[in-house]
């Protein structure tokens, strides 16, 4: 079984102008052989070993940063207040 979606004339990317485009079923990138192809909402990723370009959408891209810098936020916190509940303890025992 293949690990990508043939996009068959369908790619986001370069509208359809290569009919060998392909989405990969575990990520989601679109890789496309259309190389001047610019889309304003997708983001290139880099090539794969084909030379297909690799291609994210551009709102999941933001949406993937925008959770991490919350879950960093949130690590930071945590963190935080570990530091002090330790010393709230130290201070407690002198």
């Amino acid at each position: 079984m293949s690990n990508f979606l043939p996009l068959k004339g369908n790619c986001p990317v370069c509208n359809g102008i290569r009919k060998d485009c392909r989405q990969s079923k575990s990520t989601g990138l679109v890789h496309c052989l259309n190389s001047v192809a610019n889309p304003s909402n997708y983001l290139f990723r880099g090539t794969d070993k084909l030379g297909f370009g690799m291609w994210a959408q551009k709102a999941e891209v933001e949406a993937a940063s925008q959770q991490q810098r919350e879950e960093w936020r949130q690590q930071c916190e945590r963190e935080k207040q570990r530091w002090l509940d330790a010393e709230r303890a130290q201070r407690s025992q002198l």
